[in-house]
C-alpha cells in the first residue's frame, strides 16, 4: 500500500470510529455498550484489521473528548479562576 493511500485509509477509519462513537454517545448509551456496538461496526467494515485491541481505547478517548466538547458553552475565563 502506498503511503498516501494508507493515510487516507487511516483517516477514513478514524472518522468512522468517531462518528459511530459520538452517535451512540449522544443517545446516552453506556461506554461499554458503545464500545461493544462500535467494535461490531468497525469489524464489519475492516474485518482484516490487526489492531482490533485499539477500538475500545479509541471509543473511550472519543467519549471523553465528546463529553468535554459537548453542546454546553464554556464558562467565561473569569469564572474559571476562583477568587478573582
Amino acid at each position: 500500500m502506498v503511503a498516501p493511500q494508507l493515510l487516507s485509509d487511516v483517516r477514513e477509519y478514524l472518522e468512522l470510529l468517531r462518528d459511530e462513537t459520538w452517535r451512540r454517545h449522544d443517545s446516552a448509551m453506556s461506554e461499554d455498550t458503545i464500545a461493544r456496538e462500535v467494535t461490531e461496526v468497525m469489524l464489519k467494515v475492516h474485518p482484516d484489521w490487526d489492531g482490533q485491541e485499539w477500538i475500545r481505547p479509541g471509543v473511550g478517548c472519543l467519549c471523553a473528548e465528546h463529553a468535554m466538547t459537548g453542546d454546553e458553552p464554556e464558562a467565561p475565563e473569569h469564572q474559571l479562576r476562583p477568587g478573582k
